[in-house]
């Protein structure tokens, strides 16, 4: 993990998680004392949904995050960072990324944590 300093109280850090094929988990994402963060999404992730699930710890059950009766997810509409919801970041320990997309092979997915 690499970690950048911005101002002497906020800290970038950033990493990857990997989906080994569509339809699967991401590995975990670590959330504990986060304020912000992003994923990077790349051209085979265009036009996918992404759903968050979440979880308290690094080894529980993932489920789907929802905010009242509505799943929390986001659009890649084209390459490029996508904000993890503020809704997840506020409540979640532990977050994992679904994607719909044919994914072939094993994918990275690079992440940017922001903590203060």
């Amino acid at each position: 993990m690499s970690t950048r300093f911005h101002s002497p109280r906020v800290a970038v850090s950033g990493e990857s998680a990997t989906i080994a094929i569509a339809g699967q988990l991401s590995s975990p994402i670590p959330l504990e004392n986060v304020n912000g963060g992003m994923v990077y999404l790349d051209a085979e992730f265009t036009g996918d949904t992404i759903n968050w699930h979440v979880s308290d710890s690094r080894a529980g059950t993932y489920s789907v995050a929802y905010s009242g009766a509505t799943a929390v997810q986001s659009f890649a509409a084209a390459v490029g960072w996508v904000a993890i919801p503020d809704e997840i970041i506020k409540k979640a320990h532990w977050l994992k990324i679904h994607t719909s997309v044919g994914v072939a092979a094993a994918a990275t997915i690079p992440y940017m944590l922001k903590s203060t």
